[in-house]
């Protein structure tokens, strides 16, 4: 028995509860095989019987016996494995089982096979269907031999299906929950909305004979709108027009004496094109979509709420606490003993949201919350905490679009159909509407530029994700300490036509940390890699942190201007937020890949050389000096940029455009619009003497003293002496750590 899972336990279980009514289906099923089991039996020199009944009944009582192997926990196991079991019944030694009701297991006993072959001279097989929701269905068939079946033989063949088992009784405890999407969720969702709307139309009022003619006040267009407004409305706003549209006071007057049961009297109204008008409690309810007689819904309402109250009672139903509920105190905290650290990749969108680095599981930190705690806690509940922490894992490239889930889960009823045929929609799906057409457009000339010659350079750059060092997943140690972040911000040319290799700018939080100014320095160490380049084109996301910013257009005003570059014209182009996936996303999943061969990365040097190896080894990489950092500064002007007509918002900015020679900027916000916008936008003393080149720093950024102890005294013993040098070196400074700080 501790050798069968739960759902075969509780499958014998459920066949033992039912043996009567099984032996009786089975009873029932032979009986039609009876007269060929008699008239075989005689052909064979079996025994003659008086009569076929009885004989029938002598071969049920043996093919009983023979059925017994259900309760076996053997074959129990094996059927269910195998989905069929056969039995054949031959001149060998069989098995003739019986089950005892004080044993756990069944016993078997070795009889001669003539105690069998005597009453049945055939075959009898016993198909048996698995089903971890729903119970078990058996279907049970008794067929002669294949040695005695001829082709004049008519053969009687019985189907038995047993009663389903209760649900729950057989359950696969390793099935998957099923996961629905957002699109499918909406699909779900519209499909109720119709089923409740279907179901709930409105019904035929009272008739003629009704003293308040509600019909001829009520119009039948205005209850049909009434009833659609009605059931668009949610559980509490239905209950809210029921109280508001409803008058109850105490009885006044009574008729039956003064033990009358009648408290309250009522009095129903519905809007008609004078307002208000009063209507019987018929005309009332079916214009809502209920039966007539049916007034549970209303009684619901009122009787929830008092005579003064005007709100509803909501719905307590499954909101009773539950007595096995988990304190999710002890999640969050364990939880936030992995360190989750914010992301500067979604800082501008989701300051709140933290991520964890992609060799931490949710599977993994939910066994180590179960082994720690020694409590009962499901990975649901589990997952359900971290996703109200707004914790997210690292999944590089399969972001989703934040305003598309909101345009599937607003209102079921609003499709993209309807958008589609120009028929009327809320304001939610008039704005996904046109986030959906920046998208394709901006998608479009991707695609055109991914195809483009050698007149121009075109590439897509981004800062990979949330990367831990050191890296060393198969110690749960290395997972609770605080380690250093790691950064990549990589300049991936698009398309397969231009024969240049990837520029990964890499560095750590004891260098430097990811300031808009530390982004700038990346993109002046990458324009200084392709510095006689004439005409070079950027792809980017919207994160306005890093890419979209004043200043990082100051300095591509003071660059395209200078002498240390030859470059002539610079582009940059911005994709719809949501819908950023780019040739830089193929190439960090490229390095994650390369990380993950690598199996161990014990410091900055090993992670240098994971992004070597990555894109087959064809990339260039520039690890960063704290001296390759300059201090860029912002020269833009509040006070030109406030007077400008129309005022440019980088936020709106999808391409913009500096030239040598020009001290301002070009700049469009949608990529099918002709004008081009001019702005310039340098504060007086930069127009006037020129934007200068920023200072270089003299020191490391440095990492907390904490920090360091915490990974000297955790981690290094995991790693070869080699690996000693770069952490024992790494600067420290009275810093905050970016791991927690999402303003750095």
């Amino acid at each position: 028995m501790s050798l069968m899972s739960r759902g075969e336990r509780m499958l014998m279980y459920s066949l033992n509860k039912q043996q009567q009514v099984h032996n009786r289906l089975k009873r029932q099923t032979l009986l039609r095989t009876s007269s060929w089991l008699t008239g075989h039996s005689r052909e064979q020199g079996g025994p003659s019987h008086s009569t076929p009944k009885k004989a029938a009944n002598m071969h049920i009582n043996s093919f009983l016996n023979v059925s017994a192997v259900s309760s076996i926990p053997d074959l129990a196991s094996e059927a269910l494995n195998q989905k069929q079991t056969t039995i054949a019944v031959d001149n060998q030694p069989s098995a003739v089982v019986s089950s005892s009701s004080n044993n756990d297991a069944a016993q078997v006993n070795d009889t001669p096979s003539h105690t069998v072959q005597n009453e049945v001279n055939s075959e009898l097989t016993f198909i048996t269907h698995a089903d971890g929701e729903s119970g078990c269905d058996a279907v049970v068939s008794a067929r002669p031999s294949a040695a005695d079946e001829g082709e004049d033989t008519e053969v009687s063949t019985g189907t038995v299906r047993l009663p389903q088992a209760t649900d729950g009784v057989i359950r696969n405890e390793q099935r998957k929950r099923q996961r629905l999407s957002t699109a499918q969720r909406a699909e779900v969702a519209i499909a109720k909305t119709r089923h409740r709307m279907q179901k709930y139309t409105v019904k035929t009022g009272c008739n003629s004979a009704c003293k308040r003619k509600c019909s001829t006040v009520i119009a039948e267009d205005q209850r049909k709108k009434i009833n659609a407004e009605f059931w668009n409305m949610s559980h509490l706003q239905r209950r809210t027009f029921i109280l508001h549209n409803t008058k109850r006071q105490l009885t006044t007057r009574h008729t039956s004496g003064t033990d009358s049961r009648r408290k309250y009297t009522y009095h129903y109204f519905l809007n008609g094109t004078n307002g208000a008008e009063a209507v019987c409690k018929t005309f009332f309810m079916t214009t809502l979509g209920f039966k007539k007689g049916s007034d549970k819904a209303l009684q619901n309402a009122l009787k929830s709420c008092s005579l003064d109250s005007i709100t509803p009672t909501a719905d307590r139903r499954g909101k009773a606490p539950s007595k096995s509920a988990i304190d999710k105190g002890l999640i969050r905290a364990h939880v936030e003993s992995f360190h989750p650290a914010v992301s500067h990749y979604r800082r501008e969108h989701a300051p709140e949201r933290r991520y964890l680095p992609s060799d931490v599981t949710i599977k993994t930190m939910h066994d180590d919350f179960i082994r720690k705690n020694k409590i009962k806690c499901s990975y649901d509940v589990y997952r359900t905490v971290v996703k109200e922490m707004k914790i997210s894992f690292t999944k590089l490239g399969n972001e989703e679009c934040e305003k598309c889930t909101e345009f599937q889960l607003h209102n079921p009823l609003h499709t993209q159909e309807l958008l589609d045929e120009n028929r009327e929609s809320c304001d939610q799906c008039s704005n996904w509407n046109e986030h959906i057409k920046r998208a394709k457009q901006a998608r479009d000339e991707y695609r055109k530029d991914t195809e483009v010659t050698d007149a121009k350079s075109v590439f897509s750059a981004d800062l990979e994700k949330v990367i831990m060092l050191p890296r060393m997943e198969m110690f749960k140690s290395v997972l609770f300490t605080r380690r250093i972040i790691a950064f990549n911000e990589s300049f991936v040319p698009t398309g397969k036509t231009q024969k240049l290799k990837p520029f990964a700018v890499i560095w750590h939080e004891a260098t430097a940390g990811r300031k808009r100014e530390d982004i700038v320095s990346t993109f002046y160490a990458f324009f200084l890699q392709h510095r006689d380049t004439d005409h070079i084109v950027i792809w980017l996301d919207n994160c306005a942190a890093q890419n979209k910013n004043w200043c990082l257009f100051t300095f591509l005003v003071w660059l395209v201007n200078s002498d240390i570059v030859n470059v002539r014209i610079i582009e940059f182009k911005y994709l719809e937020a949501g819908h950023t996936f780019m040739s830089a996303d193929s190439f960090h999943s490229q390095v994650e890949r390369s990380m993950k061969q690598c199996d161990k990365v014990y410091d900055f040097g090993d992670f240098e050389a994971c992004v070597n190896n990555a894109n087959s080894g064809k990339a260039d990489v520039k690890s960063m000096l704290y001296s390759d950092f300059y201090d860029w500064r912002d020269e833009s002007s509040t006070y030109k940029l406030t007077r400008m007509t129309p005022r440019p918002y980088v936020a709106d900015m999808v391409w913009l455009k500096a030239e040598r020679g020009q001290n301002s900027i070009e700049y469009k916000t949608s990529f099918d619009q002709q004008t081009v916008f001019k702005c310039n936008f340098l504060n007086a003393r930069a127009a006037k003497q020129g934007v200068s080149k920023a200072v270089a720093r003299s020191s490391a950024r440095g990492i907390p003293q904490e920090k360091k102890d915490d990974i000297l005294l955790k981690l290094t013993r995991l790693m070869p002496s080699n690996r000693m040098a770069f952490w024992k070196d790494l600067p420290v400074s009275a810093v905050s750590d970016l791991v927690t700080d999402g303003h750095e």
